[in-house]
């Protein structure tokens, strides 16, 4: 999630893959946080009614049939936010390395390096951007253990 304040940069928030608790609790209370002007989410699918957010009208929720395959102007604008938090995950159970990797890695990866490119252009004063990166308990950093998640989500 972006998230941003008054006077630096836009106040623009976004939450990325809201399904994981943590990523919805956030999500509830950015929107009433009077500080975030705007959060944008990114999803496979719309927001379901079950996840009861406040009404609002700082949410915006891009839809994604692929995080490898941003549309051109979406790096643009996630540049403009100050913050993210990326919460998104899935288990490893039944999936093979490389689908894992691609979930886990692949698309963090991706996202990191169009902003990284984009943020390349973009004047940014005030506080740098922050990038809240929620893994899973037990990742190895070393990428060395005999676990697929282990190794993978680190």
């Amino acid at each position: 999630m972006l998230v941003g304040r008054p006077g630096v940069h836009d106040g623009a928030s976004n939450l990325t893959h809201h399904y994981l608790l943590a990523g919805i609790q956030i999500f509830r209370q950015s929107v009433l946080d009077a500080a975030i002007t705007k959060i944008t989410i990114l999803s496979r699918r719309a927001l379901p009614s079950w996840m009861d957010i406040p009404e609002n009208d700082k949410t915006e929720v891009v839809i994604l049939k692929d995080f490898l395959d941003y549309p051109s102007d979406l790096p643009a604008r996630l540049a403009e936010h100050d913050a993210c938090v990326w919460a998104l995950g899935k288990s490893s159970v039944g999936l093979s390395d490389e689908e894992y990797t691609r979930i886990t890695y692949n698309y963090t990866m991706h996202f990191v390096n169009s902003l990284r490119q984009e943020a390349g252009t973009k004047d940014r004063t005030g506080e740098p951007f922050r990038f809240v990166f929620i893994s899973g308990e037990g990742a190895d950093p070393s990428g060395k253990s005999n676990i697929k998640f282990a190794k993978i989500k680190v």
